[in-house]
Order: C-alpha cells, then structure tokens, then sequence
C-alpha cells in the first residue's frame, strides 16, 4: 500500500481530538446560555469571571470549528468512491430527522440545520477548488450583508417566550411547539448562510490537502500568525457599518487560533497528546455526545427552574462539566467493545439501509484497531 492510499484509509484522529475539544467549548456555551432559558445572570465574582471568559473567548468560536469539521467530514466521507453522492444526500436527510427529534428536549440543537445545509453542500462535490473558495467568499459576505437586517425578527417576529416560560411542567417543556421557529429567527438573523459559509470552507480546506497532512500543515509559524490576526481583530471598531464584518473577522481569527493549537500540540507536545487521545472516543462519538449533551443540560436546567438547586452560572457549568467527562468515560469503555456509538451505528445502519457489525471482533479489540477506523 502506498504512502497516499494508507493517508485515505487511515482516520485522521486529531480532527477527532479537535472535534471532542469543540464540544467541550459548546457544552460550555450552551450552559452559560441555560439551554435556551437565556444568559444566566451572574450572582458572584466567580459568576461574573466565568461570564466574561465564556463571552470572551467561547461564545460563536466553538460551533464555527464545529461547521467548519462538519465541512471536513464531508470530504472524508466523499473521498471514499463507494460513497456516491445520493448516499450522502440521504445520511444528510437522516441527520436533519436525528436534529428534528433532538429538538423535542432542545431548541438551539444544530443537527437539524446541518442536515439541511448538509444537503445544499452536495453539488460543492464537483466544483474545482478555486470556485470553491469563491464560493465561500460569496457565502460570507452574504451573510454579512443580511446580518444587519435581522431577518429572523422580520420573519418570524420577536420572541416572546422560551421553553421554559410555562408553569414548571416538564411536560410544557417537551412539547414546546415553537423550537424550529426560535431557533430559524437565530439562524435568520445571523444572516442564515453562516453555517454553510464554514461547511464550504472546511471541505475547500481539505479538499486542497490541507487536513490529510496536518501534522505538517500546522507548524508553529501558523499557530503564530493565527493568534496574531485573531489579537489584531480586536482593534477594530464594534461599531458602525462594518461591525458585523469585524465581529465575524474575529469569530474567524479566534477559531483558527484556537484550532491550530489544538492541532498543533496534538502533534508536538506528549503531555497534551496524551490527554487528546484519551478524549478522541468522545470526538469520534460527536453525534451520540452532542445529542446527549443537549437532551441532559434541558432536563438539569428545568431542575434550576423549578428552584430544586441553587441558582448560579458557576453551578451549572461544573455540572455540565462533569457531565462532560463522564461522556468521556463512557466514549472511552464503548468503543473498546464497539466499532460506531449508539447514534453513530443507527446513522450508520440507516445509510446503509441494512444491519451492519457493530461489535469488535476479539482481534480487533487486543489490537485497539478501532483508533484507526
């Protein structure tokens, strides 16, 4: 086998690593934001920190690494030929029907939307790399442009309540009957082409080779000049008619800088990477993980609702945190057993439209081959 075919069959496990580092960021914002309550007002010093770290440096940066992997995942999906483009078509059909279901427990679930831009990135395929590019190019200052309008509020009307406005029924809180409304006046009003922006940027990205050699893509110049274009952004003014275009600059800078580094010291630092590859079931798992993420956070939110425990932004964070890490654990011990997650292999059997293994074989399991798969 040579050197470039081992590169296609061999799973790039720091996009792995990456991908469970993204979902931490998201737990965290999804938390700061009481899963769709609203911003939790901070009650102490500590709240007040964790506030403007989460607003700072979390906020908008881990869901646009998040797209931009779903962009990445695409290509690695499309680059094996047995994958036609109808099949992939219909995974995105399946995931939109996953996020639909997801969205009974939480509004700001982003599976269904990807599903669908899921969709739209099907004919990008067989495009040649610079239209891809241009492509993005257009996508992002579209959506730019349309931010400034608040289209969601035009079309969909200000919202006047949240899941969690009813008389404390968790009853009232599944049967929510306006998720898909809320969470599209979100969508509209940060000018809708977002997400796809990023799915089109990270297949530009690996399809241009850039994900299969990482390891030497990502040197420490790169992280360098990442994290000074993302410094640099915030000079620039927060106000006048270019501030959507500046705030979205940031948002870029702040997901560069923050990615390369994970990959970076993925590669390049022992101590980390030994840390990394502990959370790499977890990235692997992402649909299972983040679909619990937010069917968990609902449930234990609806408890600070209804006033059965204390009150407070740092309370729910390190609750969710703790959450996190036992999804790590549980990430780690199934897949030592099993080839896919729990949703994972559903996804997977539905694609395929038939029952497929899902246990590793006694092999494969003294080998530990599920890292390479």
């Amino acid at each position: 086998m040579t050197d470039s075919q081992e590169i296609k069959n061999s799973r790039i496990t720091s996009i792995d690593a990456l991908r469970a580092v993204t979902l931490l960021g998201i737990i965290m914002v999804h938390s700061f934001d009481g899963f769709g309550r609203g911003v939790l007002s901070p009650f102490s010093a500590i709240d007040e920190a964790l506030t403007w770290f989460v607003q700072s440096f979390l906020v908008s940066k881990s869901n646009t690494i998040f797209s931009m992997l779903f962009g990445v995942s695409f290509y690695l999906i499309l680059r094996n030929p047995k994958n036609s483009s109808t099949k992939f078509f219909w995974r995105c059909f399946l995931l939109m029907l996953i996020g639909i279901v997801n969205k009974v427990f939480f509004t700001y679930d982003a599976l269904m939307w990807y599903g669908i831009y899921g969709m739209m990135l099907v004919p990008v395929r067989y495009m040649k790399p610079k239209y891809i590019f241009m492509l993005f190019c257009l996508l992002f200052m579209t959506t730019v442009a349309l931010q400034r309008f608040k289209l969601g509020n035009v079309f969909f009307g200000v919202a006047e309540r949240n899941r969690y406005s009813g008389d404390g029924n968790f009853m009232d809180v599944l049967t929510y009957p306006y998720a898909v409304q809320d969470y599209a006046r979100g969508m509209f009003n940060h000018g809708v082409f977002a997400p796809f922006a990023l799915f089109v940027l990270g297949y530009w990205l690996a399809i241009k080779g850039y994900i299969e050699k990482l390891e030497q893509v990502v040197t420490g110049k790169v992280v360098l000049v990442c994290w000074i274009i993302y410094l640099v952004s915030f000079a620039f003014p927060d106000t006048g008619v270019l501030k959507h275009l500046f705030r979205r600059i940031n948002i870029y800078a702040a997901s560069f800088a923050y990615a390369t580094s994970v990959i970076y010291l993925y590669y390049h630092s022992i101590r980390v990477q030994s840390v990394l590859r502990l959370l790499e079931p977890y990235g692997k798992m992402g649909l299972t993980n983040y679909s619990m993420q937010g069917i968990i956070g609902v449930c234990i939110i609806w408890q600070f609702t209804t006033g059965v425990w204390p009150y407070s932004l740092w309370g729910v964070l390190l609750i969710m945190l703790g959450v996190y890490v036992l999804q790590a654990v549980f990430s780690y011990a199934w897949l030592q057993y099993f080839r896919y997650g729990p949703m994972e292999y559903l996804w997977r059997a539905a694609t395929e439209r038939k029952m497929i293994a899902l246990k590793l074989e006694p092999r494969n399991l003294k080998l530990k081959e599920w890292q390479n798969r």
